[in-house]
């Protein structure tokens, strides 16, 4: 993903809440289908915390972590269903996607995980190239 001027980026200048438009910049949150960049080095970074989250959900996605960024969810899926790629990348000290049940990798889609620079990844279980 490479940011640009329309690319939703979090503020914080109100909350965490990540459904306030005056913590985002354009004034909005992202919609489901936009890239989005928060950055924790803002005074109220979001709180990034879903029950599911679906990367690449039978079309193109991507996730970045990186820089001490902190995403939790209940479960995570990357590259679900057939279409284009889903990634992930988690990367740099203190960055972490935990998840508290299954994180799937390439769902009967194609799906990428990488987790590099010192990062460790949190799951109750993970499952590479399923096939259900």
């Amino acid at each position: 993903m490479r940011p640009t001027a329309t690319t939703p980026r979090a503020s914080g200048s109100q909350s965490q809440d990540w459904f306030n438009g005056d913590n985002w910049t354009p004034a909005a949150p992202p919609a489901p289908d936009d890239d989005a960049v928060i950055d924790t080095n803002q005074p109220n970074g979001p709180a990034v915390n879903w029950q599911a989250l679906f990367v690449g959900l039978g079309g193109a996605g991507s996730l970045n972590v990186i820089n001490g960024g902190q995403v939790f969810s209940g479960s995570g899926s990357v590259g679900q269903l057939q279409g284009p790629d889903g990634s992930a990348l988690i990367s740099g000290p203190g960055s972490t996607w935990t998840n508290a049940g299954a994180l799937i990798v390439g769902d009967g889609g194609a799906g990428t995980l990488f987790v590099i620079n010192g990062v460790r990844e949190h799951a109750g279980w993970l499952t590479l190239a399923a096939e259900f």
